[in-house]
C-alpha cells in the first residue's frame, strides 16, 4: 500500500533542508495568493498529531522488521531506521556516597526555588538584601523576565 497523504514534491525530498524549503515555500505562496493561513495552521496541527500517531504505531509494528537490518538499519525516503536501546535507567540509590550527594541536592534545589520564588516577588525598585555566606550587602532586584509568543495549538 503507497500512501498518498502528501505532495510529490515532498515525497520526493531527501533531507531535513528539502522539507523546510518545501514548506517555507508553500506557506509563503499561500500567503502570497490571499489563501487562509489559520486554516492551514490547524490542518498542520491536525496533521502532525496524526503524523505522531501514525509513528508511534508504525514504530511498534516494524521493530521487528527493522532489528533483521543489524546496526545499519534500513534508509527509505531518505529516513534511515535503526533499532537502539531506549528508556536505559542506572539505580543508584543503594551507593552511600550517591544517597549523600543526592541528598545534597535535593536540599540545594529546594534552597534555590525558595529563592527564585523570594526573587520573583521582590518590587521592580529591589530590596536591600544581606548575602547569607558573606554578610554583605546589596540591593536584590527581580529576575529579568523575557518571552515570545506563540500561536498554540489545541486539538480537542
Amino acid at each position: 500500500m503507497k500512501l498518498a497523504l502528501i505532495p510529490q514534491q515532498v515525497a520526493t525530498a531527501d533531507s531535513k533542508t528539502k522539507l523546510a524549503e518545501f514548506a517555507q515555500e508553500f506557506v509563503t505562496q499561500l500567503v502570497e495568493d490571499g489563501g487562509d493561513s489559520i486554516s492551514m495552521l490547524a490542518e498542520a496541527g491536525r496533521m502532525e498529531f496524526l503524523a505522531k500517531c501514525l509513528k508511534d504505531a508504525a514504530k511498534v509494528a516494524t521493530l521487528e522488521e527493522v532489528r533483521q537490518y543489524g546496526k545499519e538499519g534500513i534508509t527509505r525516503y531518505g529516513v534511515t531506521m535503526t533499532v537502539k536501546p531506549s528508556g536505559t535507567q542506572y539505580d543508584y540509590t543503594l551507593n552511600p556516597t550517591w544517597q549523600n550527594l543526592n541528598a545534597k541536592v535535593i536540599e540545594a534545589t529546594k534552597a534555590r526555588t525558595a529563592h527564585e520564588t523570594y526573587l520573583k516577588a521582590l518590587p521592580y525598585e529591589g530590596r536591600m538584601y544581606v548575602c547569607d555566606d558573606t554578610g554583605d550587602m546589596y540591593r536584590a532586584y527581580p529576575p529579568a523576565k523575557t518571552a515570545g509568543e506563540t500561536v498554540f495549538l489545541e486539538i480537542k
